[in-house]
């Protein structure tokens, strides 16, 4: 469902892609909105929130000469129609240069969820959702 590529070392990495593919179904007769999209990244050493952007609204391509990544719009609500599947693929980059311990709480993942808050009618309160997207166990990777 999604995956995280990395360096092997958090010091030796320039930059964290992630690329998450998202399947949503709104099971209700009435549209919902989920606002405040986070993708959050949960490790032993804590937890670090992120909004996500969205593969399908690109704002630039890179140019000509060093790689640079493509620029996508900020991910900050999803509109789900009644009884539909939306698929969102989402995106981000984090760069070691602008928080260090960013890349290293991220490096230590060991849950990726996708939240987001739906807003009801009032003076209901609004409910946040949590899906999680990817996990790995607390222990080494025992194929090395």
């Amino acid at each position: 469902m999604g995956g995280i590529h990395t360096a092997t070392e958090p010091d030796a990495a320039e930059w964290i892609d992630y690329e998450i593919r998202v399947d949503l179904y709104n099971g209700r007769e009435v549209p919902v909105g989920l606002r405040d999209v986070r993708v959050v990244f949960k490790g032993s050493d804590g937890c670090l929130s992120k909004v996500p952007n969205d593969r399908a609204e690109l704002l630039r391509r890179p140019q000509s000469g060093p790689p640079e990544p493509q620029m996508y719009s900020p991910l900050y609500a999803v509109n789900l129609p009644p009884r539909q599947w939306v698929v969102k693929e989402i995106t981000g980059r984090l760069y070691r240069s602008d928080d260090p311990e960013e890349t290293r709480l991220v490096f230590g993942w060991r849950q990726i969820e996708l939240t987001g808050v739906r807003r009801r009618v009032w003076p209901l309160r609004p409910k946040k959702h949590s899906w999680v997207v990817a996990s790995r166990p607390p222990y080494a990777d025992p194929f090395r």
